[in-house]
């Protein structure tokens, strides 16, 4: 779920009561194969119920009915400190996003970047002397 979650991070679920589960909301819910629990992205409805997709997978992991939603991530803390969730207002667009996969395409270019930049930065640096 990187970039929104990240290995360590501990999470607070609120029960979903019934109500509808926002497109854009992290859920906890029973992993659309069975056999387990997964933390991911509602990024889309049918009429089989939410499919979801971890922000930084490759692909969806499938639909899982909405009475398989166990609740919604409404706190995170990372090594103790409180991680401030972005706007409720961007929650359908970065659903879209993910759904896409350009966050994990964006992801990866970023980790790619890390590799040759500085080596480019030395290198303008020796040229300058």
């Amino acid at each position: 779920m990187h970039p929104a979650l990240r290995s360590g991070d501990v999470v607070t679920i609120a029960p979903v009561l019934g109500a509808p589960v926002p497109l854009g909301a992290v859920v906890a819910a029973e992993s659309p194969g069975g056999g387990g629990l997964v933390v991911h992205r509602v990024v889309g409805r049918t009429e089989a119920g939410l499919l979801l997709r971890g922000d930084n997978a490759e692909r969806a992991d499938g639909t899982v009915p909405e009475s398989s939603v166990f609740g919604v991530v409404v706190r995170v803390q990372r090594n103790g400190r409180l991680v401030r969730p972005g706007p409720a207002a961007l929650r359908r667009p970065f659903a879209a996003l993910v759904r896409a996969g350009a966050v994990r395409r964006l992801n990866r270019l970023k980790s790619h970047s890390r590799a040759f930049i500085p080596s480019a930065l030395l290198a303008w640096r020796e040229r300058r002397r």
